[in-house]
């Protein structure tokens, strides 16, 4: 009975333990945050749900959200921090990020409507026995970095289980689990390889579709440096599907295709002799990325089969000079 009564306080101890280190870890980065609002001179501040690197919103991102916001409301001194009942609903009578991601544009309308003058945006991505934490301080003006922090939290069984819960957006529903299409290769090693890093820059593209004709895959680009950075593609980038089909030379006359079709937004068909369509957030080939703002990337294509359930993007770029190569990238029907 001593035994039992030992090993039952031992477990309460740890869990205690792992929860006060959970405590420490959001307070020791709502005083990072606090001190670098304050230097920056920002007086009003809402916090938004986090993300993974590829923007999707998760109920543990809301969790860590809400409790750093509380945080700051009482720690905080001199800084107005929006309630995030009220931030919600702005959001969605706006429409404003609801895919989780805050680019620059979306910062400024956002800072607007709520009357902010930055926004705390994060971003979590899981490490053996942690979840790491990265959290940015956003000008609403000017969509810059003007503060950033990050830690570990521990990864509790509770941590875990809010990691793998998606979040519902207003406008999408839930997010359904996708089946995966006949013949696929199984899911494992080969999902990781829709994300791949050159240099400083972070590129994920998780899946593809089909329209007609045409192949659309998209994705985020994020510039993980400290600076904002060029990033440019060339025309000699190309897709293959695993049936060992590359894409072909687009022309003037092709018909255009909608991306609002498979709710990818705009797209723009590309001139002559050109096998490929790349799109960095509102611009074509090339583009200027702020540090740690995700942007969407569009990659489209002509000449693959409508059998291929797989496909594989070889992107050139020319600035920085390199080949990143992104494999086994599924297509969903």
């Amino acid at each position: 009975m001593k035994r039992l009564l030992l090993a039952v306080l031992t477990i309460c101890s740890l869990g205690a333990g792992i929860s006060n280190a959970q405590d420490r870890e959001i307070r020791g980065i709502t005083d990072k945050l606090a001190e670098s609002l304050a230097q920056s001179g920002k007086k009003t501040v809402a916090v938004v749900d986090f993300t993974d690197l590829q923007g999707n919103v998760t109920e543990l991102g809301r969790f860590l959200a809400e409790e750093i916001s509380a945080s700051l409301a009482e720690s905080a001194k001199g800084i107005e921090v929006v309630d995030r009942t009220n931030l919600k609903v702005i959001i969605q009578e706006n429409k404003l990020a609801a895919t989780g991601i805050i680019d620059p544009a979306t910062a400024r309308k956002l800072g607007q409507v709520a009357g902010v003058d930055s926004l705390i945006t994060g971003t979590l991505t899981p490490f053996g026995d942690s979840v790491h934490l990265s959290v940015k301080i956003l000008d609403t003006a000017t969509a810059r970095i003007v503060g950033a922090t990050r830690g570990d939290i521990p990864k509790t069984k509770a941590i875990e289980e809010l990691l793998g819960q998606g979040v519902a957006t207003a406008n999408s529903g839930p997010r359904p689990q996708a089946p995966s299409p006949p013949n696929a290769a199984p899911s494992g090693p080969a999902q990781a390889g829709v994300s791949a890093k050159i240099g400083d820059f972070q590129i994920s593209i998780p899946e593809c579709r089909r329209a007609g004709n045409w192949t659309h895959c998209a994705g985020l680009i994020v510039n993980q440096g400290a600076a904002r950075m060029q990033i440019g593609f060339t025309p000699s980038s190309y897709i293959i599907d695993n049936l060992g089909n590359q894409s072909e030379n687009h022309s003037p006359g092709i018909t255009r295709v909608g991306w609002q079709q498979i709710q990818f937004g705009g797209f723009q068909t590309a001139p002559r002799n050109q096998r490929i369509q790349i799109q960095v957030g509102s611009e074509e080939w090339n583009s200027i990325l702020e540090p740690g703002i995700p942007v969407k990337l569009r990659v489209s294509a002509l000449g693959l089969s409508d059998q291929a359930v797989s496909v594989s993007i070889v992107l050139r770029l020319s600035t920085p000079e390199a080949t990143v190569t992104l494999r086994n990238i599924p297509i969903q029907r």
